[in-house]
C-alpha cells in the first residue's frame, strides 16, 4: 500500500511528467520502432536500395490495379446510387449504392478532386487490402476513371457524365458509417428524449442509441493498431495525413477500419512528414470518443476553445473537473471511468506539443492493450 500511495503521490503532484518518462522508456525498450529513429527518420539502408524498393512497390500496385480492382463505367455506378440522388447522400463527395440492381453487394462511391489524391488512395488501398493488417482498413473493390485500364467489370474505363471527367473509388459498405456519424447519432439520441430517431446515412445500422464505453474503447484501440501498423510495420512508414473522426469506418461490429488515404504519403529519407502528425490528430480522435463532439474536424474556434479548457484537466488527480468535459450520454461504472481517465491522459501525450515527439503510436497501442497494468502503475487499480 506503501509503494501505491508512493506512485500516486508522483502522478498527482508530477503526474504528466512520470508519465512521459514511461513513454520514453517504452519508446527505448518496448514495443515496435522499427519504422524510425527517435527524430522520426526511417531507417534505410541507401538511396539507390530505397530507389529500388519504391519500383518495386510501384510495380506491386500496378499489378494490383490490373489483377484485383474491378473497372467500373460512369454509367454503372450513376445506376447504382440511384443517379447520384440526394437520397444516396451520405456526405460530400460520398454515395451510398448497390452494384447490380439486387442490393446484394452494398458500396460506398467516393468522388476525388485530383488526380494526385485519387492514384495515392487507390494505391494505399490496394496495398493496404493485401497486408496482414488487411481487416483495419477499407476495402477497395474498384474505380471509374478516364484512364482506367477498362475491362475488369464492363465499364471499359469510361467516367465522364458528359460534362467533365470523374474520378471515382468504389470502397465497400461499412453497415455503421463513420465514427463521426455515430457519434452524431447519440446526439439525436439526446435531442430525442430517448426516441429512436431515423438517419439519412443509408450506412447506419438504424440505431440512434449513442455508442456505449466498451465500444468507444474498442474504437480507440481499433485506431491505434491501423495507425502502428502504417507506421511501425511499414517500410518505409505510411503517414495517413488526415485522421479524424469522419475517416474511421466502423463495420457491422464496431470494429475499425481507416480509409480517407487521398493525402497519404510514404515517409522518405530527408522528408519533413513525420508519424507526430498522426499522433496529433489520434489524440483528437480519442477526445472526439470521451466527449461525443467532433473536435478532431474543427475548423473554427471551437475545437481549440474545448483542447485550451480540456488540457489542464486531463491528469488523474483532476478527474472530478475533466468528467464534466465527458459525453453525458455514458453511463460509466467506476472501472470505465478510470479507463476514460487513462484516454484522457494517453490524448494528452499525443496533443502537447512539447512532448508529443516523444510519443509513439506502438506505444499508444501497448498501453490501451493493458489497460489494467498502466492503471495499477498509476495508482488507479
Amino acid at each position: 500500500m506503501d509503494v501505491r500511495l508512493a506512485v500516486w503521490g508522483v502522478f498527482g503532484g508530477l503526474g504528466f511528467a512520470f508519465f512521459l518518462m514511461l513513454i520514453e522508456l517504452l519508446r527505448r525498450y518496448g514495443g515496435r520502432d522499427g519504422a524510425g529513429s527517435s527524430s522520426g527518420a526511417p531507417i534505410l539502408a541507401d538511396s539507390s536500395s530505397t530507389a529500388a524498393a519504391a519500383a518495386a512497390a510501384e510495380l506491386s500496385v500496378a499489378n494490383l490495379l490490373r489483377q484485383v480492382l474491378r473497372d467500373f463505367s460512369y454509367q454503372q455506378l450513376h445506376q447504382a446510387t440511384n443517379g447520384f440522388a440526394q437520397g444516396n447522400l451520405l456526405r460530400e463527395g460520398l454515395f451510398a449504392g448497390t452494384l447490380g440492381g439486387d442490393g446484394k453487394e452494398a458500396v460506398v462511391i467516393k468522388s476525388v478532386e485530383s488526380r494526385e489524391m485519387f492514384d495515392a488512395e487507390v494505391a494505399m488501398l490496394a496495398g493496404l487490402g493485401h497486408s496482414s493488417s488487411a481487416n483495419r482498413f477499407v476495402q477497395i473493390i474498384g474505380i471509374c476513371s478516364s484512364s482506367s485500364a477498362g475491362g475488369g467489370g464492363g465499364g471499359g474505363g469510361d467516367c465522364a457524365d458528359g460534362h467533365a471527367q470523374r474520378m471515382l473509388l468504389v470502397l465497400r459498405q461499412m453497415p455503421n458509417g463513420d465514427l463521426a456519424s455515430a457519434l452524431r447519432r447519440g446526439d439525436e439520441f439526446k435531442s430525442s428524449d430517448g426516441e429512436t430517431s431515423e438517419s439519412s446515412d443509408s450506412s447506419s445500422a438504424g440505431s440512434a442509441k449513442p455508442l456505449d464505453w466498451i465500444t468507444r474503447f474498442k474504437i480507440a484501440i481499433g485506431v491505434a493498431e491501423a495507425l502502428a501498423f502504417l507506421h511501425h510495420d511499414c517500410s518505409p512508414a505510411v503517414i495517413h495525413r488526415d485522421l479524424k473522426s469522419s475517416s474511421v469506418f466502423l463495420d457491422e461490429g464496431y470494429e475499425v477500419r481507416l480509409g480517407s488515404f487521398g493525402k497519404a504519403c510514404r515517409q522518405q529519407y530527408g522528408s519533413d512528414v513525420f508519424p507526430v502528425y498522426d499522433i496529433y490528430c489520434y489524440g483528437k480522435v480519442l477526445l472526439d470518443l470521451v466527449s461525443g463532439l467532433d473536435i478532431s474536424s474543427c475548423c473554427d474556434g471551437f475545437g481549440e476553445a474545448w483542447l485550451h479548457r480540456a488540457l489542464p484537466l486531463m491528469e488523474f488527480g483532476k478527474r472530478d473537473a475533466f468528467l464534466r468535459l465527458v459525453d453525458p450520454t455514458l453511463v460509466l461504472d467506476e472501472d470505465h471511468v478510470k479507463e476514460l481517465m487513462l484516454l484522457a491522459v494517453i490524448a494528452k501525450s499525443c496533443l502537447d506539443p512539447e512532448h508529443a515527439q516523444h510519443q509513439t503510436m506502438s506505444n499508444v497501442l501497448h498501453m490501451l492493450q493493458n489497460p489494467a497494468f498502466f492503471l495499477a502503475l498509476a495508482g488507479q487499480g
